[in-house]
């Protein structure tokens, strides 16, 4: 009796052995069952995380390439636009500035014109009026000498016929006053010749100078006015030098800080990006060892108390 209950003994203590290892085996596989689903899930997890982060660089790259094309070509169109409005305002400041010019010069060219036209005239005048004054001058000489010879004929023909009654002394006498009379005549045309020359050459004294006056003021006014157009385009060129070199240097300042900006933005994103994909790789890798700390532990656990149980057993 004691050797069966002894076997009945064993034979149950074997089946409830057997029965706990074959639930410690079927927990073991469900265990690795579970583990390998969980690493697929894990390995899964991973894969479709780093897919989504590949996908969201990729579209933040592309988004931020795009936006880079659209905001230079946006400046490139901005640029070429006042490029073509600084052209045209170029073009038509200097139209207006020639105009101005043609206009002044057909202005001056005009009053010039006028000028000489009316000096011309004046000159005409005063020659004409100088050559009738001349010529009624000398009309009235020539008349006067005339009647002063009519006279002088008729007293020589009265005298002569008186002389011809007298003697060689009144003869005498006639021919001296004849030849008084002659120097006085002479006398009175020389005076009158050099009193009309004398007239002439300060009238033609008076009429030269005052065409050098009126010419030196012409030159003047010439040389004054040229010197302001001169004056005028330099202030305008140096002006528009100014001006064009001013937006130049504010184009090249707006584009270096575009540069810049653009340089630190992305600078930024690739360090955030860098530090993220870091972040998460490591967060994976933590969890990843965590997992399997936890699966070699637990392993560890069953294997001990599976070797615990079989050490009783043997023993017992």
């Amino acid at each position: 009796r004691w050797r069966t209950r002894r076997l009945l003994a064993s034979i149950r203590l074997q089946c409830f052995a057997r029965r706990v290892i074959a639930l410690n085996v079927l927990d073991e596989l469900l265990a690795e069952h579970e583990e390998m689903v969980r690493e697929a899930s894990a390995t899964r997890i991973q894969a479709r995380w780093r897919s989504h982060t590949a996908q969201m660089a990729l579209l933040e790259y592309v988004a931020s390439v795009r936006i880079q094309a659209r905001w230079r070509s946006h400046m490139a169109q901005m640029r070429l636009l006042e490029y073509i409005a600084a052209t045209r305002i170029q073009a038509q400041w200097r139209c207006f500035v020639a105009q101005e010019r043609y206009l002044i010069y057909a202005l001056v060219t005009r009053i010039q014109a006028r000028w000489r036209c009316h000096a011309a005239e004046r000159r005409y005048l005063v020659h004409k009026s100088a050559a009738k004054i001349q010529a009624q001058w000398r009309g009235f000489v020539a008349q006067e000498q005339y009647l002063i010879y009519r006279l002088v004929t008729r007293i020589q023909a009265w005298w002569r016929c008186r002389s011809a009654r007298l003697d060689f002394r009144e003869f005498q006498s006639a021919r001296t006053i004849q030849a008084t009379w002659r120097g006085f005549l002479a006398h009175e045309q020389y005076l009158l010749y050099m009193t009309a020359r004398r007239i002439q050459a300060a009238w033609r004294g008076r009429a030269v100078r005052e065409q050098y006056v009126q010419y030196r003021s012409a030159t003047r006014i010439q040389a004054s006015y040229r010197t302001h157009v001169v004056r005028e385009w330099f202030v305008q060129h140096r002006s528009a030098t100014r001006i064009q070199s001013r937006w130049r240097g504010f184009l090249a300042e707006e584009q270096y800080l575009l540069y810049m900006a653009s340089r630190r933005i992305q600078t930024w994103w690739r360090c955030h990006s860098a530090r993220r994909a870091y972040v998460q790789n490591a967060s994976a890798t933590k969890i990843q060892a965590c997992w399997r700390g936890f699966l070699a532990q637990e392993g560890y656990v069953l294997y001990l108390v599976a070797r615990r149980i079989q050490t009783c057993w043997r023993r017992f």
